[in-house]
């Protein structure tokens, strides 16, 4: 079902650049064929509609291709992030059980040895193969010409498309489990959304195993006829190099990723040329100070917005005139959103509870898990464990998760309202807040501060003595530890789980 996003639109623009990485372009013909090639090689290898391919790649044209070549097949893709080391990313693959492994030498080699004990995998392509590892064969081979072009039956709907696992934030990472028909109805309403058009280019700097970067930017822009201008990975630099000068006019990236492209940004001592028309973040409490700095050096305001890997993105500010800035937006009108009590009932207007987001587009499991798929769901609506209310025009606010929620003293603090408070400080470029375990008040509040490089020296009291003239005292940090970086997660979130282990040690 998936696959023909990429073949009507070959139909329609067989000549269009598709996809730009390294200076290399690929025309919609030109991937189509790829992609029609890969598909046969997998039948051949005996592959069939339910086996499961997985890829451990960075960004790059292979993995669009390979993507649509199991589309068309009816196998399941795995994709594993690239930001993922060796246990993380073996977890994932012993979890999901694929037929096929597809990766690259820098990322293979940290899995090599553990091949053995992963008996799924029967088939393992390097796209820079040279011979070095045994048993593993180059991906180039996939795209031979078949001798007899095979003509498949269009797959149902209801076959699962892809498995993305979340960041495992609160645990080990869950694989989402999503079908076509649910990706596609997604990407139809998405692109009416944002209003994509044929002459769009999207900058692609998350991982494409990232629902964000995979149905935001991949699926969307292919049903558009739009094109893909792909980093292998995050570098600000980069970004905002293709800015200014590849006529980028769409962005979807974390709060952390745009932080760090207004520091790359200001930088320059000339003003930033750019097309940009949508730049659009997710994922995380955006700071107000990233809001201000990206409109004063692009020109443009953020559209803010929410969603999971679950979920897609659920609400999400209007493009044009309404923006509420520091809100996540009003609901996308493809999904219902609801702010629940613990017991399911509906929240009043201001007041907060646990955001619950029902629809075609909700993933209907998490793979291998019927435990948690039966926690996650009640009467219908699926439970995101975020916080946040709706105000009373109907615009969502995040208010945080419910497991990282700080209960000091018989009072709930949410780390992102302490945050935003340091990030207005000078000196500060990046911050996180954790609840530090205390027999007598439950959680101490305790911030985790990286200072800009070229800042003035500040202490931990002068940094305090600013919070506090923001904050109520039982909000304010016990202490402060100053570190050079935030540990980030496979998304780019700040992981607060790490924090903690920094704050044990």
């Amino acid at each position: 079902m998936l696959y023909q996003i990429l073949k009507e639109t070959t139909k329609r623009l067989p000549e269009k650049v598709a996809a730009v990485y390294d200076n290399r372009e690929y025309t919609y013909k030109e991937l189509l064929n790829l992609t029609d090639r890969m598909a046969d090689s997998l039948y051949n290898l005996g592959l069939k509609q339910g086996d499961r391919l997985a890829f451990y790649l960075f960004n790059c044209p292979e993995i669009i291709v390979s993507y649509f070549a199991c589309f068309k097949i009816g196998v399941t893709v795995i994709p594993v992030n690239y930001r993922l080391k060796e246990d993380e990313a073996h977890y994932i693959i012993d979890h999901s059980q694929p037929t096929v492994l597809i990766s690259q030498k820098s990322l293979f080699s940290q899995i090599a040895d553990n091949m053995r004990i992963l008996p799924s995998v029967e088939h393992c392509f390097l796209i820079d193969s040279e011979g070095e590892f045994a048993d593993t064969t180059p991906f180039e081979n996939l795209l031979n010409p078949a001798e007899s072009p095979r003509d498949f039956v269009e797959i149902p709907g209801s076959t699962d498309a892809a498995v993305l696992y979340t960041s495992g934030t609160t645990g080990k990472p869950k694989g989402a489990v999503l079908a076509h028909d649910q990706m596609m109805i997604h990407t139809v309403n998405h692109c009416k959304l944002v209003e994509y058009k044929s002459d769009d280019k999207t900058l692609v700097c998350l991982a494409l195993s990232n629902n964000f970067a995979f149905s935001h930017q991949m699926l969307s822009a292919l049903y558009a006829g739009a094109t893909l201008e792909i980093n292998a990975a995050f570098d600000p630099d980069e970004v905002l190099e293709k800015i200014e000068k590849s006529g980028v006019t769409m962005l979807y990236m974390m709060p952390v990723m745009f932080h760090a492209l207004n520091k790359q940004a200001g930088r320059k001592n000339h003003p930033i040329s750019n097309r940009l028309r949508l730049a659009i973040v997710a994922g995380d409490t955006t700071p107000y100070v990233v809001l201000d700095n990206f409109r004063k050096i692009f020109g443009l305001e953020m559209c803010e917005g929410i969603g999971m890997t679950e979920t897609q993105i659920y609400t999400l500010n209007p493009l044009g005139e309404g923006k509420k800035r520091g809100s996540v937006g009003m609901s996308v009108g493809y999904t219902e959103v609801a702010i629940q009590d613990d017991r399911g009932n509906p929240s009043p207007v201001g007041e907060i509870g646990e955001i619950a987001v029902k629809g075609e587009i909700v993933m209907r499991s998490y793979l291998n898990n019927p435990k948690v798929t039966a926690e996650s769901f009640r009467n219908g609506w699926f439970l995101t464990g975020d916080l946040g209310y709706f105000d009373d025009e109907g615009y969502l606010w995040f208010r945080g998760r419910r497991k990282q929620l700080i209960l000091h003293d018989g009072s709930n603090i949410s780390p992102q309202e302490v945050e935003e408070v340091f990030y207005h400080h000078p000196a500060v470029f990046e911050v996180g807040v954790i609840g530090a375990p205390d027999k007598f008040e439950g959680e101490m509040v305790h911030a985790f501060v990286a200072l800009k490089p070229d800042a003035e020296p500040v202490s931990e009291a002068e940094l305090l003595d600013f919070a506090r003239e923001h904050l109520a005292d039982y909000k304010l940090p016990e202490s402060i530890t100053f570190i050079d970086e935030l540990p980030k997660g496979a998304t780019g979130k700040i992981d607060r789980k790490l924090l903690r282990k920094y704050d044990k040690s």
